[in-house]
């Protein structure tokens, strides 16, 4: 049996190497990106002094279902969590706009017609639709109000999701706000991520660009949608690039829609992350800002997509939300 061995100059190329790739590996320990600084403070804004004229903010519920834990909570995500799929209708004057859509009318008829399969929507940001009933959807509830989709001048979406978009093509004539880089994730992004772009009439859509706008609040930009103070878009990115909160004030009160911004008020109150976002340091970075909004005014009324308290809402009949009543006993 012959047993090689390296000859001197064999052994030095051999060391050479181990001595490289030593130093390769310990100098990328040494070049590791050390964790982010802290964010400068976030400041406080001056906001509108002046009474809203909103006249009538409606809760509709479009849904329940089950959301998995790691969808509502940067924790483990065990278990899953019973949610409503809401929407908005606000009342400004002779106007009326929307706040999303809420989930596709086909859940309470033919779910397969709109998944083509089940009405468990696969995919990391998973939720299950359990019931949804002929008659709940959005237009069914406005016209409960004596309204229908010509009636409606814009509508609002926080974000571009299904649960959000689900009814916008009934709205055939109405402008549909989203933030801006929404178009192209929802373009871009495959359907796992929740995203159905057939929803979506892209020649009613106008991207608000709040790069150029003056701070609101505890947020970077504001867009007046009226220029009376009355209904403020806020950025509140994250959870998709584009993602939007609505500041609404009657005259005698204000209510902040955050969307999906913050999954449920322990995102905000208990410092709770929530999970499945787009891009985690600007949603944590939007929390922060609704956390120290909460500091600054803890009584400012709060509203989340998917908020618990709102399950008790009838099916099929628009919640008035007035002064303190802001939940269904």
């Amino acid at each position: 049996m012959r047993i090689f061995i390296p000859r001197a100059g064999g052994r030095r190329r051999i060391l050479l190497a181990v001595a490289t790739v030593f130093v390769v590996v310990f100098s990328g320990c040494l070049t590791k990106p050390s964790p982010a600084l802290p964010p400068e403070p976030i400041k406080m804004a001056p906001g509108r002094d002046t009474p809203g004229q909103v006249e009538a903010i409606w809760i509709m519920n479009t849904g329940i279902g089950r959301a998995p834990g790691h969808i509502m909570t940067g924790t483990d995500g065990s278990g899953t969590v019973r949610i409503p799929f809401l929407c908005a209708l606000i009342k400004w004057g002779s106007h009326f706009v929307l706040v999303d859509t809420g989930l596709n009318h086909h859940f309470g008829f033919d779910p397969t017609a709109y998944w083509g399969g089940s009405k468990l929507f696969a995919g990391r940001m998973s939720y299950e639709v359990r019931s949804m009933l002929p008659g709940q959807d959005v237009v069914a509830q406005i016209t409960t109000l004596g309204l229908t989709p010509d009636d409606i001048d814009k509508i609002i979406l926080t974000n571009v999701h299904f649960d959000h978009t689900g009814e916008l093509q009934v709205f055939g004539k109405t402008p549909i706000l989203m933030g801006r880089g929404e178009i192209d994730y929802m373009l871009n992004a495959p359907k796992a991520r929740g995203v159905r772009k057939e929803d979506v009439p892209l020649a009613q859509v106008r991207e608000v660009d709040f790069r150029r706008t003056e701070p609101y609040l505890t947020f970077p930009g504001h867009f007046d949608l009226y220029g009376d103070g009355s209904i403020i878009l806020l950025p509140a990115p994250g959870r998709t690039p584009g993602s939007m909160a609505v500041l609404v004030r009657t005259r005698t009160t204000e209510y902040l829609l955050v969307g999906e911004a913050a999954q449920r008020m322990e995102n905000i109150a208990a410092a709770d992350p929530i999970g499945e976002t787009e891009n985690e340091a600007l949603a944590e970075n939007t929390l922060e800002r609704l956390r120290q909004l909460r500091r600054a005014q803890p009584d400012l009324p709060i509203v989340t997509t998917h908020d618990p308290r709102y399950l008790a809402v009838d099916a099929k009949t628009p919640f008035l939300v007035t002064g303190d009543r802001l939940f269904p006993e």
